[in-house]
């Protein structure tokens, strides 16, 4: 069996996906959505993070259609990136108010090298999952492609090697048209030239544990750079020649990002009380009642 006919196989499971949960979704129309959508969704509720400090960069908001990318800061930090990826796109889910799945495509070496997917963190996201895996980074182009004209979806999350310029140009292009966003993560960390709107350079950061079990991982937690902001009113880069890294932690009950600590790059964060995450419009938090700091996961 070719790419090509691989690829065709995986779109059509994919759309039979597609259709099961649509089922189950009384009064579905995607073409009504997608309407409402692009009248009043842009203006209504912006696609941000819910962190002031990170969103003052973003005055419209993150771009509701186009090519969003997230590049770990080395390849061992791919599990990170798409854990982000996956927060950001739940947090799309829940300004935007789309109500179709979401297909996440993974090149099986990926899913091999740096994990599959883990729904705890993001459930309304893990009860929306369409999961795609193809055997070779060759089709992951042709795949992602296939999945952002597909009609109905919510989003689509891409996890494999760096993509070719001309094929991030085409997705680009095909969710201008769908509406469909496409957040990719590549996982082995390459900042080649794509056609993203965004480009976020990230690692995995400490957090405050879990309160109910000290020994459990917290939720979790990034330092978090924008290094790219494409758009008709943004220029090319986001905050030129700034190299601020902000830590922000997960926040599930709120499906946002809170601010943990601003920090110049490469700095680690210190031990004094503005380590602790600041949820947006709240005082700051007390570290002592987060049962202390560790790694997030």
């Amino acid at each position: 069996m070719t790419g090509s006919t691989r690829a065709r196989a995986t779109v059509a499971d994919l759309q039979k996906a597609i259709a099961q949960i649509e089922g189950r979704v009384t009064g579905f129309d995607d073409r009504k959505l997608a309407r409402s959508f692009d009248e009043a969704g842009h203006k209504a509720q912006p696609w941000r993070l819910g962190t002031d400090a990170l969103d003052r960069y973003l005055p419209h908001g993150l771009a509701l259609r186009g090519v969003h990318d997230i590049t770990p800061e080395s390849a061992v930090f791919t599990p990170a990136a798409s854990l982000f990826a996956q927060c950001l796109v739940q947090r799309f889910l829940a300004c935007s108010g789309r109500r179709g799945p979401v297909a996440l495509v993974q090149v099986e070496n990926a899913a091999r090298e740096h994990g599959r997917f883990y729904g705890p963190h993001c459930p309304d996201l893990a009860q929306r999952l369409v999961l795609l895996r193809v055997h070779h980074q060759r089709d992951l182009a042709q795949t992602l492609e296939d999945a952002v004209r597909t009609q109905g979806l919510a989003a689509v999350i891409g996890e494999g090697g760096a993509l070719p310029f001309k094929v991030t140009k085409r997705l680009d292009q095909a969710s201008q048209k769908s509406a469909v966003p496409a957040v990719l993560v590549h996982a082995c960390g390459s900042r080649d030239a794509s056609a993203a709107m965004t480009r976020w350079m990230l690692r995995p950061a400490r957090g405050p544990g879990d309160r109910d079990d000290p020994q459990a991982p917290g939720a979790p937690s990034f330092h978090l750079r924008l290094s790219r902001l494409r758009g008709p009113s943004s220029g090319s880069l986001a905050c030129p020649g700034d190299d601020r890294v902000f830590h922000v932690l997960w926040n599930p009950a709120t499906l946002a990002f809170d601010l943990v600590s601003p920090l110049r790059d490469g700095q680690a964060s210190g031990d004094g009380a503005s380590d602790a995450p600041v949820p947006a419009g709240t005082e700051r938090a007390d570290r002592s009642s987060a049962g202390g700091w560790r790694r997030a996961g």
